[in-house]
């Protein structure tokens, strides 16, 4: 649900299919996946190609694509791994042929709506993606050439008694400002999206049916003062094939958005900190706008006591800013980016002495003088942390009530917490208490303790408790 209080409107549009047919769909898609990758495209394209991922002849796909064969839900799944399209533009394609979306509440659903997110712009064949299903334990697609018929499903009932009426609607809402005043919040992707359609009866009774970024439908019904929430759908619904389509819409609008938050080229530069390894982490991010037909991106990190360079073709920021279960719930599995890191000037100067090419040379001036410019950068973000100008968790501002961070821990039974009998809310706690550590050894724990690791952004009680018994207070790790 949206808190009007917090939230504004960040941008609507009306939503319209926008493809004739699926032979059409592909046809633009093929076009925008060549823009996006560029000549070597080519070589992924060519139904030929596409037909052999799919162990099918270049006959076989076409008749398919054009609806003059048989297609079923998994084969059009397949076609679309095959293209390298992610789960939105494949739920696009299901939607023209009326089969349902991939909505994700199944493990099989859940599997190939994250494989095809990672697998964008990444063409796989069927052997490949059954064999991931397989590995998963999860039945792999079913591309048999049985004649089933085409597969339509959840189509409207011919008795259905709404009529749709008008556009469908798609809001955008984002947050005013960073509430938090902390660098781990302020590029959480937290904008939020909400898709509505209007319906009317045969009585001329009109209906609101939204669906949430957040996993909420709701059924607004003329002349009734409190909607219906439904914070899960069931098939037997009246309503449940309105609302998949309007929780797909809605999915593929958080992804754009999220996407662009994960790429620094969208920013002139950024900056963050955290604790990795038990050690300060403070890292900045930017693109290389003066070469960019170099495409490189670099990250400056200061960690246990070094200043790092690297330099990779793909944005590394979200990867740093984001813990494993965040980055997955967002964007799917964390990628092994490849980089080449420099911990110093000197390490630049020897590794481009070795090479031999005439553009090296300046290459390596280029790459020392970004160096130097982004660690000046961290090194004063650093000190700002250090003094307590920058918080990497604001406490104060996180927490209007100190104790509620022994819930955010999970530690209220522990510190002996009470409530007031009116609000819920902790009125008592002891200042101190004992925890086991992963050794097997009690670790006394304060509230002063819980604080700080709190502010430093430290994920958990374990963590606390394995810091405390490595250094013996949580402020030595600023000055690492």
């Amino acid at each position: 649900m949206i808190d009007s209080n917090k939230s504004v409107l960040y941008d609507q549009q009306e939503i319209t299919l926008g493809y004739e047919s699926l032979s059409a769909f592909f046809r633009i898609k093929s076009e925008e996946l060549q823009e996006k990758i560029g000549t070597d495209f080519k070589k992924l394209y060519p139904q030929q190609e596409i037909a052999d991922r799919l162990n099918i002849s270049k006959d076989q796909l076409q008749q398919k694509i054009y609806l003059k064969k048989p297609l079923t839900r998994d084969w059009l799944i397949a076609i679309c791994a095959a293209y390298g399209l992610d789960d939105a533009e494949t739920s696009d394609a299901l939607s023209i042929c009326d089969m349902p979306t991939l909505d994700d509440v199944s493990n099989r659903e859940y599997f190939i709506v994250n494989f095809l997110r990672t697998h964008k712009f990444k063409p796989v064949g069927v052997e490949e993606l059954n064999e991931a299903l397989e590995t998963a334990s999860l039945n792999p697609l079913d591309i048999s050439f049985r004649k089933k018929g085409k597969q339509k499903a959840r189509t409207i009932d011919i008795n259905f008694p709404y009529e749709e009426i008008g556009p469908r609607v798609l809001r955008t809402y984002e947050d005013q400002g960073d509430p938090y005043d902390s660098l781990t919040t302020i590029y959480l992707p937290s904008m939020r999206c909400v898709a509505a359609a209007f319906l009317e009866d045969e009585g001329g009774r009109k209906y609101l049916l939204e669906a949430y970024s957040d996993g909420d439908f709701l059924v607004r019904v003329d002349n009734e003062v409190f909607p219906k929430v439904y914070k899960e759908l069931q098939p037997e619904n009246e309503f449940y094939r309105i609302f998949i389509e309007l929780a797909g819409l809605v999915k593929k609008r958080k992804q754009e958005l999220d996407n662009v938050i994960k790429d620094s080229k969208n920013y002139k530069g950024r900056f963050s900190a955290n604790v990795k390894d038990d050690s300060i982490h403070v890292f900045y991010e930017e693109y290389n706008y003066s070469m960019p037909e170099r495409n490189e991106y670099y990250l400056m990190e200061y960690i246990n006591g070094e200043y790092v360079l690297s330099v990779a073709h793909e944005s590394m920021f979200m990867a740093e800013y984001l813990s494993k279960e965040k980055y997955f719930l967002h964007y799917g599995k964390v990628p092994e980016i490849q980089r080449i890191s420099f911990p110093s000037v000197d390490v630049i100067e020897e590794f481009y002495e070795k090479k031999q090419l005439s553009f090296y040379p300046d290459l390596k001036a280029t790459r020392k003088r970004v160096y130097n410019k982004l660690k000046s950068i961290v090194e004063e973000k650093l000190n700002l942390i250090r003094l307590g100008e920058l918080h990497i968790q604001n406490f104060d501002y996180v927490w209007g009530i100190p104790g509620d961070v022994l819930t955010y821990y999970k530690v209220e039974n522990e510190f002996q917490c009470t409530r007031d009998n009116e609000y819920g809310e902790i009125d008592f706690a002891m200042e101190e208490a004992i925890f086991k550590g992963s050794n097997g050894n009690e670790v006394l724990i304060s509230f002063d303790d819980i604080k700080e690791a709190f502010e430093l952004g430290i994920e958990t009680i374990e963590d606390i408790c394995r810091i405390k018994q490595k250094y013996g207070a949580k402020k030595v790790i600023l000055d690492m």
